[in-house]
Parts: C-alpha cells; structure tokens; sequence
C-alpha cells in the first residue's frame, strides 16, 4: 500500500518502492534534522509505504490508534497523522523494519530526476509545480 499526501505528484518510475516493500515493513523519508536523536520522530510520511502483511497490518492498527488517542486529546491538526505515524512508529520500534526512501520519493525542491514531488504551503504556487501539475489535470 503506497500512502501519498494530496499535494504529491507521480512523475516517473516508483517500482522501487513495491520492490523493497518485500523486505520493509514500512517506507519513509528519514529527516535526522527534524529530529531527537533517539527516537523515531525523525521520519516523514508524505510518502511512504505499508507492506500488505501481517506486520504492515499491525503497523496500520498502531498507526490508527496512535492518531485516534491525538484526536481524543487535543484538536486534531493538519499534521494529525504525521504525529500518529511518528508515535505508531515509537510504538513498534522493537519489531518494525522501516526503509529510508530518500527524498527523491517525496521532493520538495522538485528535481527533474525525482520520481515524485511534494509541493506545501507557497511551493503549490511555484511555476514548476504549476506546469508539472498541468500535465496531468
């Protein structure tokens, strides 16, 4: 299962994804910048992949309670399910298998080389976005 933000575009070839997610559990762009050296709140979802296994299954439930327990404590935000993945991650941090995508699956500089682009906030804007968005509306 492939897990894509609205503001994303396949642009190129993504078979590598569904080849590694036979030996990963879950996919994700890893940020060690944005993080605490330590935990796992070091991965970003935009992308990322949820292998259809029994352990994918698991991290799915995780994932879903995980965001439920945010939900229930406090106004969910646009950034609800990143903290739900994140915390979910946390959570099964002892048996998951997780696989750093790189940021060419998830490029908010959008590179020509990259098969998929993210665009947030005032990057939709950007003239590059715009025409590669055109292409396929």
């Amino acid at each position: 299962m492939l897990w894509l933000d609205a503001d994303t575009i396949i642009r190129g070839d993504i078979s590598q994804l569904e080849a590694w997610l036979k030996e990963f559990d879950t996919l994700a762009v890893h940020t060690p910048e944005m993080g605490i050296p330590g935990s796992m709140n070091h991965w970003l979802n935009s992308t990322c992949g949820i292998a259809c296994t029994e352990r994918g299954r698991w991290f799915i439930n995780a994932w879903i309670a995980e965001q439920e327990k945010i939900q229930a404590a406090w106004y969910p935000s646009v950034m609800t399910e990143q903290q739900a993945y994140v915390s979910a991650l946390e959570a099964c941090r002892e048996w998951i298998k997780v696989k750093d995508i790189g940021y060419e699956y998830s490029d908010k500089f959008m590179r020509e080389e990259s098969p998929v682009w993210e665009a947030q906030g005032a990057r939709k804007e950007d003239a590059k976005w715009l025409a590669e968005q055109a292409r396929y509306l």
